[in-house]
């Protein structure tokens, strides 16, 4: 929640952090963080704040009595034999292959589903 708190604070004041050395000191307690992507992305983000707002209704006290948390479905662990250039390239997408996997194969039951 932090470095969420502490990301909102560059998007909602982007000139305040045009220096990288101010960056680097806000999240001084955060490692692992690429302070060249994160100057990129506060540049891009300067883009968005400009987007006007005002028409989303804000999520009232209502939204949230009405709000359901939906856990995602239960994934089955199997082992599973891939051609080795197709597995390369799913591992090449990086993190989340196998879900992607799972989206193809899914998307492809679909589409079989709808023709029977």
């Amino acid at each position: 929640m932090l470095r969420l708190e502490k990301c909102l604070s560059v998007a909602n004041a982007p000139d305040r952090f045009q220096d990288l050395d101010d960056l680097k000191q806000l999240f001084k307690d955060v490692k692992d963080l690429d302070f060249d992507y994160m100057r990129r992305r506060l540049a891009a983000l300067s883009l968005v704040i400009a987007i006007d707002t005002s028409d989303i209704p804000e999520l009232d006290a209502r939204f949230w009595k009405r709000a359901k948390v939906e856990l995602p479905r239960a994934k089955q662990a199997i082992s599973i034999r891939l051609d080795a250039d197709v597995l390369a390239w799913f591992k090449a997408q990086g993190r989340g292959y196998q879900s992607i996997i799972n989206s193809v194969l899914k998307s492809f039951v679909d589409t079989r589903k709808g023709k029977r």
